[in-house]
């Protein structure tokens, strides 16, 4: 075999390498928390609050990246939102990450948001589709706390995180699943 065929296949392991390494390794899970719009973004809507939990990853033996959250909105004093729901989250391909973080760096993907299923319920939410689409496209900007949640070019949502309450929570949550009895098996 001659050297430059080599070298050009062992550059080619390197980089597939590589790219395999930082698609692999896991992501920061800043997504997860409490994230409110801004007071502009919901006069121009015309609501008076728009408020998303996003929980921790599904990380079990049966993960499907599926994150129990909670969505909030009120409009005219009534609440037009209030429920749980799931939201699944697929960042776009992994070739980005080899770029530093900068102010105005992004992650961008796909983001999916429906309804928790009851035992009662009767299965059909497609009415809500005009105010809360069940599949958007969202824009992270981590240095900045920054979610948009976009359909095209309608903007459904501006939210911004809240560390403080971010925390509160996910402390209370700790809490309260460390001083709880544990359940005994069937």
């Amino acid at each position: 075999m001659k050297p430059s065929v080599a070298i050009i296949g062992l550059i080619i392991l390197i980089v597939v390498s590589l790219i395999l390494i930082f698609c692999l390794v896991p992501d920061s899970d800043f997504e997860a928390g409490f994230w409110q719009a801004d007071d502009s973004f919901c006069r121009e809507a015309e609501l008076d609050s728009f408020y998303l939990l996003i929980g921790e990853k599904n990380t079990g033996e049966r993960a499907s990246g599926e994150r129990a959250s909670y969505l909030l909105i009120q409009k005219d004093g009534l609440m037009l939102k209030n429920e749980p729901v799931n939201i699944t989250m697929c960042r776009d391909w992994c070739i980005k990450r080899f770029a530093p973080m900068t102010l105005r760096s992004t992650i961008e993907g796909n983001i999916s948001i429906s309804a928790v299923k009851n035992a009662d319920d009767d299965g059909d939410d497609d009415d809500d589709d005009d105010f809360v689409p069940k599949n958007m496209r969202f824009i992270l900007h981590p240095m900045l706390g920054k979610l948009v949640l976009h359909r095209d070019d309608v903007v459904f949502a501006v939210l911004y995180k809240s560390s403080i309450a971010s925390e509160s929570l996910v402390t209370k949550i700790v809490e309260e699943v460390e001083d709880s009895e544990p359940l005994e098996p069937r």
